[in-house]
């Protein structure tokens, strides 16, 4: 498995990897808490369809710039208001991450974390204390800080409603002097990041961007169009080939049998004969039938066509699309995949055997 996560933390970019998804391997980037700001607002409820709208408005106010994105939660709703937090960062981080390393998702660091209870995680990325008071997969408050100040402790903690449990991940046993009263459990701290231990809990569709872009080259569509019609007709001639060599083969028996010596063996052939060309499968009206039901964008790089099936090797950007548009074609029995489905340069390499019914036959 590739690294598919990549965490941006002031200008670098370190790698990780781990198992995500069950099926397609995505990247996700995730931006440190060192490049992110929090703020949380009230707005009035019925603010509530267009607040994405109100808040990009605020947030170029805000920072007299539109290179600035941004992610938002609704943390708490009353009859009369909302209350959101919003996490901003660099446009430029974004793009970066999405066009330059193709990433799918988009996170801020604070929201990788999750739990089923009310927790407040206090951790250290390089110089900076970090204090994410989280439930589920909400973030209701955030604090950083360069040194520890007991001020600002005392009027974050103030600031929090509930806490069942506070969790340390900082060697520091002075820890527990700035929270008196309260049960710490510290735990030892990972040699990689920490969100890594509590990503796989959070929903990723809430992260999810456009997909990346790319610049096409002069003729790109062209030349996949010759690519696609060239693999085909050449399937196309080598299947052909194989069944017009068979008859010819038992033809040449049959011509020689003189009229009315019909022998067991001489009728084993012609039964062959019969069963060969009763099987032999229409290959245009299969070309036909690929070319209506695959979504734009697929090519076909290798097609196979046996008596009962045929084997398939598509590039496409869709292979879920794909795969259930042949299992309502009516000329395939059945479809499975031959091979794990791989992604290279952009799309997906899929290996597919299907089963053919006699949908249309050559007479």
């Amino acid at each position: 498995m590739a690294k598919n996560i990549l965490y941006y933390q002031a200008g670098n970019i370190t790698f990780y990897k781990k198992k995500i998804f069950k099926v397609f391997d995505r990247k996700i980037g995730v931006i440190s808490v060192k490049d992110v700001i929090f703020i949380k607002k009230n707005y009035p409820l019925k603010a509530k369809k267009h607040l994405k709208k109100i808040i990009d408005e605020e947030i170029s106010t805000l920072f007299s710039s539109e290179n600035f994105s941004f992610f938002y939660q609704i943390l708490n709703e009353t009859s009369s208001q909302i209350e959101v937090g919003i996490w901003g960062f660099d446009k430029s981080i974004k793009d970066e991450l999405i066009n330059k390393y193709q990433c799918s998702y988009i996170i801020p660091e604070p929201l990788c974390f999750f739990s089923e209870i009310p927790l407040l995680l206090i951790y250290k990325s390089q110089d900076m204390y970090v204090f994410i008071h989280l439930f589920k997969n909400r973030v209701l408050n955030f604090l950083t800080l360069k040194e520890l100040n007991k001020e600002s402790i005392n009027l974050f903690l103030k600031s929090i409603k509930n806490i069942s449990t506070i969790k340390s991940y900082i060697a520091d046993e002075t820890l527990q002097n700035y929270f008196t009263g309260f049960d710490l459990q510290t735990e030892d701290p990972p040699s990689y990041q920490l969100f890594l231990d509590y990503i796989n809990f959070i929903q990723f569709k809430n992260f999810k961007v456009k997909h990346f872009s790319f610049k096409l080259e002069p003729f790109f569509f062209l030349r996949i169009l010759a690519y696609s019609f060239l693999s085909l007709t050449v399937a196309f001639l080598l299947s052909s080939k194989n069944y017009d060599e068979k008859i010819k083969e038992i033809d040449k028996k049959v011509n020689a049998i003189k009229v009315g010596e019909t022998n067991s063996r001489e009728k084993k052939i012609l039964q062959e004969l019969e069963k060969i060309r009763a099987n032999k499968q229409d290959v245009l009206y299969i070309l036909n039938s690929l070319e209506e039901i695959l979504p734009k964008g697929t090519a076909v790089k290798k097609l196979s066509i046996s008596e009962e099936t045929a084997d398939l090797t598509l590039s496409t950007n869709d292979p879920l699309i794909v795969i259930n548009n042949l299992n309502f074609e009516k000329c395939f029995s059945y479809v499975k995949l031959s091979s794990p489905i791989n992604k290279e340069e952009g799309s997906y390499l899929i290996n597919i055997k299907v089963g053919l019914n006699k949908c249309k036959l050559i007479d």
